[in-house]
């Protein structure tokens, strides 16, 4: 345990290593694919709890990356130490000799939902700092059609320079990164068996429909018709498949 806990890195290897070795009991591999799982679940949650997001401030690219590979890492550790420790042929060799094997296997199935969401959770504020921004861009390109200006505009430029981006930033790029998010958030959320899960995935889905409704307004707004009709085409036809 001190080990895993100092040497991380060094630990994933033996462990990867142990997990490998098909001349070894499946109880001691599968055992090991959790462990592996677990130290992977710790630096995720380390990275995530380490991630600095303001919509004041910059958005950390390099740094939200990290984390997301991390989570993603983790997640897909569960995914194999779940399969492997809850085969049916090993759960019934083991229980005559093991019988907390299934809470085991409990726990994983468990860890593996808190990895999925902590994941999830990364990408709805990813969402949130770009839409907010989108709606500040969208002000100031409302605004400059019109040839009007105000405090809320004047206060939409300030929020976008406090973020790093331009007041020329463009509205579809931000708009695009969150129509990204979601899909990805979808897919992620995928193939679980689990009601909460289930509700993140319903959660992106509806965000992402606004989120194309959104980038056709834009669109639209900008002349870009073909586009416009593009993306609500596209808003329509997820909102029926959901």
């Amino acid at each position: 345990l001190a080990v895993r806990d100092a040497q991380q890195d060094a630990f994933l290897v033996a462990a990867e290593t142990l997990r490998a070795q098909v001349s070894l009991p499946q109880d001691l591999r599968a055992s090991a694919s959790r462990t592996r799982a677990s130290v992977l679940f710790q630096r995720a949650a380390a990275l995530f709890g380490g991630l600095q997001l303001s919509q004041e401030a910059p958005w950390p690219g390099e740094a939200f990356e990290t984390a997301a590979a991390a989570a993603t890492a983790a997640c897909e550790a569960y995914a194999d130490a779940v399969a492997e420790s809850a085969d049916p042929a090993l759960c019934k060799l083991v229980a005559p000799h093991c019988p907390e094997w299934q809470q085991a296997v409990d726990a994983a199935r468990a860890a593996q939902t808190e990895v999925l969401k902590l994941r999830a959770e990364l990408r709805f504020r990813q969402v949130r700092w770009h839409s907010c921004h989108a709606e500040h861009a969208r002000a100031i390109g409302q605004a400059a059609q019109r040839g009007a200006h105000s405090e809320a505009v004047r206060q939409s430029a300030e929020a976008l320079e406090r973020a790093g981006l331009p007041a020329t930033v463009s509205e579809q790029e931000l708009w695009a990164t969150c129509i990204r998010a979601t899909e990805r958030l979808i897919e992620e959320c995928g193939g679980v068996d689990d009601p909460a899960v289930a509700a993140l995935r319903e959660r992106a889905r509806s965000l992402h429909v606004l989120f194309m409704k959104d980038m056709a307004v834009a669109c639209a707004m900008t002349h870009q018709l073909e586009d416009a009709v593009d993306h609500m085409l596209r808003a329509l036809r997820a909102w029926a498949d959901g």
